[in-house]
């Protein structure tokens, strides 16, 4: 697992900043409003989207959202 870990980790290294603008807080309000998501996830989704890489997350309340790769918590659990 800490292998695992250790990958994933190494992957936030290549992030950058994006500045949350009016264009893109109204992308993530109409976001927000078709997935029912509150706000601040609706702007995390909306940033991976305008950024077209996929959201990584093992948050419930993305996992069946389109462009998201998901990490069930629970089976993480299990395997350690």
């Amino acid at each position: 697992m800490t292998t695992e870990i250790s990958r994933i980790e190494s992957k936030t290294e290549y992030g950058h900043v994006l500045s949350l603008n009016t264009g893109l807080a109204l992308y993530a309000a109409d976001l927000a409003l078709q997935y029912q998501l509150s706000f601040a996830d609706a702007i995390i989704y909306a940033s991976a989207r305008h950024s077209n890489v996929p959201l990584i997350t093992a948050d419930d309340h993305f996992q069946d959202l389109p462009e998201v790769i998901f990490f069930s918590k629970k089976a993480a659990l299990i395997k350690t």
